[in-house]
């Protein structure tokens, strides 16, 4: 999980009320009472996760490659 870890806080929705139903929330939205803050670390973040996931993902095949040879 440590890509949901690495971009976590890249982007940020900001709703002063408290909502405690979804109609409420879904009324803040369409009234456009919210903010969306993009982190200004959000492409560092990004390129992180980027290079994690695409080690990750060699490292399934690596395993599953000698998975299958055994």
């Amino acid at each position: 999980m440590l890509i949901l870890f690495i971009r976590y806080g890249t982007v940020k929705n900001y709703i002063e009320k408290d909502c405690n139903t979804v109609k409420e929330l879904r009324e803040e939205i369409i009234n456009n009472r919210f903010e969306i803050k993009v982190s200004k670390f959000a492409n560092i973040k990004n390129s992180i996760s980027k290079l994690y996931r695409v080690g990750a993902i060699k490292k399934f095949y690596k395993e599953r490659k000698n998975a299958i040879s055994e």
